[in-house]
């Protein structure tokens, strides 16, 4: 992910690109699913079932990694990049995608959002379902990754707001 950040977000219209955007055809990924496991409106098990489904069936290699309170989500995910991770997908709401957001910083690695928090306005303003299989369905298929500015404060990266980590979500 360049500094700005990457986001995958899925639309009709795949034909015609804004100069922010690139057009990603359907391939499988190896990704790194990185869940906050109290976001709010699924449960690890239900969230597995849809990625077994969407990503599963079409070839994809993926961990999904549970998040903890006091976690180094950014050591986690530059230990899995390193793996060869092609693709980060944070499933939480917006604090958990801005998290995921800092540790990708200065990466060439795109970061995708399973919309699972309780208000995800990141996600819908980016025109994501908000529904988490349709979502899923969404990054699987033909999409547009978008570039996106981000915010720096005391050193970490912020997406539509800055707030006191951890817990926040």
């Amino acid at each position: 992910m360049q500094q700005e950040g990457q986001y995958s977000t899925g639309q009709d219209e795949l034909e015609q690109a804004l100069p922010n955007e690139k057009l990603v055809e359907a391939k499988p990924r190896h990704a790194l699913i990185v869940l906050n496991p109290v976001a709010g409106r699924t449960t690890p098990e239900g969230l597995k079932a849809i990625l077994d489904t969407s990503f599963k069936q079409r070839g994809w290699e993926y961990e999904v990694y549970e998040t903890k309170p006091d976690d180094n989500i950014g050591r986690r995910v530059r230990r899995e990049i390193d793996k060869g991770v092609d693709l980060v997908i944070a499933a939480g709401g917006d604090g958990t995608v801005s998290l995921v957001a800092d540790s990708l910083v200065n990466t060439d690695i795109p970061l995708g959002i399973l919309p699972a928090g309780s208000a995800n306005v990141l996600a819908l303003e980016l025109g994501l379902p908000n529904d988490l299989a349709q979502a899923a369905e969404v990054l699987a298929g033909d999409h547009r990754e978008l570039t996106l500015d981000l915010m720096k404060a005391e050193g970490r990266y912020f997406i539509l707001q800055i707030w006191d980590w951890p817990g926040c979500d």
